[in-house]
């Protein structure tokens, strides 16, 4: 076991177009730098290898290089994750980043953000549906015609006949009440 593990962790940055490595809890510490370039198309990953779990990168299925040895596989992943990390946040950003090893997830922080978004989303449709509910459900007053259809009843209650109204023909209260005078 490394004699740097409880005081040390794994740290991974990017600068300058590589991710820079230091694995000072690693069985033989050390610190790498790889550039960008072989790291687009390489996979990092965690093998075991004789007693020891080692962090790698594959650049093919024949080519790979050992990174650094760890006693626990808890360890190799903890590396792993903390270089992870470093390429998410320094293709998100464009610039330098720099992650410490025993990484909190910053998700949590985005979480909190969409969780708001989704709030104020959800929010904002329950308004929309309150106001189209109460919108159609309201009655309409019996006079409330425009002058064009109440032109048009007219016309129709007058040309069916000896005043008797016609249903669901829009007519004036005048209108309604002379052809039930008669």
């Amino acid at each position: 076991m490394s004699i740097f593990s409880s005081k040390h962790s794994a740290s991974a940055k990017v600068v300058d177009g590589s991710l820079v490595l230091s694995l000072p809890d690693a069985v033989m510490p050390v610190v790498m730098r790889l550039s960008l370039d072989d790291v687009r198309s390489a996979t990092l990953g965690v093998e075991e290898k004789d007693e020891y779990f080692y962090l790698v990168v594959r650049f093919s299925e024949t080519e790979a290089r050992d990174i650094a040895p760890y006693d626990r596989r808890e360890q190799a992943v903890n590396a792993l994750m903390t270089a992870s990390s470093a390429l998410e946040k320094g293709s998100r950003s464009g610039s330098d980043a720099h992650i410490s090893g025993n990484i909190a997830h910053t998700s949590s922080a985005s979480k909190g953000t969409a969780l708001k978004w989704l709030g104020t989303f959800a929010v904002l449709i329950l308004l929309v549906y309150v106001i189209f509910s109460l919108n159609g459900n309201m009655p309409r007053v019996p006079g409330s015609v425009n002058a064009s259809s109440a032109g048009a009843g007219q016309a129709t209650a007058s040309a069916s006949g000896a005043g008797q109204a016609q249903t669901g023909v829009p007519m004036s209260a005048d209108n309604f009440l002379s052809s039930r005078g008669q």
